[in-house]
């Protein structure tokens, strides 16, 4: 779930392990938030966050939101950005560079890429 106001765009829950697939629409009901389900599900910050986004007056459908890229779309681009931003944050391109395949830290992944039934060509822009 997106919500602003939480870190990452996810809010805390008690839900249980088979609820993964809950949908927005679940937690609607008419064209209000039902909020004795909202606050048997999630945190009271959670609780708050969620409460405080409007609901539209047209009903539409629920849709997959790219939290990572302004417009909410996936584009690989932005996937590239955030692989990126996540490498630098863990250090591994310490020098702003690439990584080469002799690279033992991950030795095994350069494996797998060098090992995969494609294209030669293909395998340099992995």
């Amino acid at each position: 779930m997106w919500i602003l106001g939480n870190e990452g765009g996810k809010v805390a829950s008690r839900l249980p392990e088979h609820y993964h697939f809950l949908k927005v629409e679940n937690l609607i009901q008419g064209a209000q938030w039902n909020k004795e389900v909202i606050k048997s599900l999630f945190s009271n910050s959670g609780v708050v966050n969620i409460l405080k986004i409007p609901i539209g007056i047209t009903r539409r459908s629920d849709r997959w939101y790219w939290m990572h890229f302004a417009i909410g779309a996936y584009t690989v681009n932005s996937g590239y950005i955030l692989a990126v931003k996540i490498e630098k944050g863990t250090n591994f391109a310490k020098n702003n560079g690439g990584e080469s395949s002799t690279n033992q830290h991950r030795a095994g992944l350069w494996k797998f890429i060098w090992g995969l039934h494609v294209k030669h060509k293909i395998k340099y822009f992995l």
